[in-house]
């Protein structure tokens, strides 16, 4: 029988991977695998870099560069490669408050603990059971590290223009769908612009 969350899970790291950032490479997830067992099985995360004033629409952490991916030996702090060990997570925060501008693009590579401290979470910011909150009390028990990403190696659809955006971008770029796309704006794209 299963007696918590982290039973459910055999006691192994799990990938949680949230479906309002789009990653159609997804090579996230060896990057974060790699930086695990750099760091003897710790739980990951993805992070990008964003403009001050964007802060507010994500989780942002908190920590020190401690490293970077093998062949990014010589990128800067928020540059990809670069890897952070965690020293806090803080869901939304207001720009002037804001630990860092290195936000959580959606890829988490967790440990069994983080499922058992949601069980008792209580609601965050928005009045919602938050997963940042609960990765944010995991530090006083274990290591988490960041590894940072290219933003431009995903897709954020969490607003309307940006699902649009993603959309976009992804049937234009996709030999499959590309040239039925760029029909559909040319015939169209007459009518929208008056």
């Amino acid at each position: 029988a299963i007696r918590s969350a982290a039973d459910a899970v055999a006691g192994e790291n799990f990938l949680v991977l949230l479906g309002d950032y789009v990653v159609p490479n997804r090579d996230i997830c060896d990057k974060m695998l790699a930086v695990s067992k750099e760091h003897g099985g710790a739980s990951v995360i993805a992070v990008a870099a964003c403009s001050p004033e964007e802060v507010s629409r994500y989780g942002v952490i908190a920590g020190e560069r401690v490293g970077s991916l093998e062949g990014a030996e010589d990128v800067a702090d928020v540059e990809p490669g670069a890897v952070w060990r965690i020293g806090g997570l803080v869901e939304k925060p207001a720009p002037e408050a804001a630990p860092s501008n290195l936000y959580i693009v959606g890829r988490y590579l967790l440990s069994p603990l983080v499922m058992d401290l949601l069980a008792d979470q209580q609601a965050g910011k928005g009045g919602e059971i938050q997963l940042t909150d609960a990765m944010a009390r995991s530090l006083d028990r274990e290591a988490m590290y960041a590894v940072v990403i290219d933003p431009l190696s995903g897709y954020d659809t969490g607003t309307p223009s940006g699902w649009m955006a993603t959309n976009a971008l992804m049937a234009a770029s996709d030999p499959r769908f590309a040239s039925a796309f760029w029909d559909a704006i040319d015939e169209r794209g007459g009518l929208m612009r008056k």
